[in-house]
């Protein structure tokens, strides 16, 4: 594999992530599924690994998703090697980057971070049939903007997926929000200063 698919794959590559959550399955339904683990100011605990937050500032104002339940994931996510995803039906975002990952300064000004979408068909198995998710983020605790993109669908041995880039206008409590035909999926995420 050459540097360059192995830097794209690093840079994707899924991790944990904790807090409380938000999803709508169908427009207009709200669900809160089953939390899987209770997050606490400056740390959060799933299973028997402990990871810390951006920072305890952030996560006392922020009140950051936590990833899915991993027996509730499609089998194909399952078999990703990772506990990050967070979602329901045909849409998944994974979490994990916004937990390990510092935001990038970039050179035109913002904080970008970049993250996986994972799209799936009805029986939840990959697809990229209808195109990338749509993602868009809202700052919670003041004012800002942020803008996504979406490169083209990725596939590694064990996984396909959505690479996506969001670029924060600032450090700060973020509402990431996307949508794929009539299915919407929301995620509560904490951007640090880099």
């Amino acid at each position: 594999m050459g540097r360059g698919r192995r830097d794209l794959l690093d840079a994707f590559t899924p991790g944990l992530v904790a807090g409380t959550l938000v999803a709508c399955s169908t427009p207009g339904a709200v669900t809160t599924p089953e939390p899987s683990a209770k997050a606490s100011i400056g740390t959060a605990s799933i299973g028997t690994a402990s990871i810390g937050t951006a920072s305890s500032a952030y996560a006392a104002r922020c009140p950051v998703t936590e990833p899915t339940r991993r027996a509730d994931y499609p089998a194909a996510l399952r078999r990703s090697g990772t506990d990050s995803w967070y979602g329901h039906g045909a849409l998944w975002l994974d979490l994990g980057n916004f937990a390990h990952q510092a935001p990038e300064p970039e050179p035109a000004g913002g904080l970008a971070i970049k993250h996986a979408w994972w799209t799936g068909d009805d029986d939840g198995a990959p697809t990229d049939t209808a195109g990338p998710p749509r993602v868009t983020a809202t700052r919670l605790d003041g004012p800002g903007h942020a803008a996504g993109s979406s490169g083209g669908y990725a596939t590694a041995t064990n996984l396909s997926w959505w690479p996506t880039t969001l670029t924060f206008s600032a450090a700060g409590c973020w509402r990431i929000s996307g949508r794929l035909g009539g299915d919407r999926l929301e995620a509560v995420v904490a951007i640090p200063p880099p």
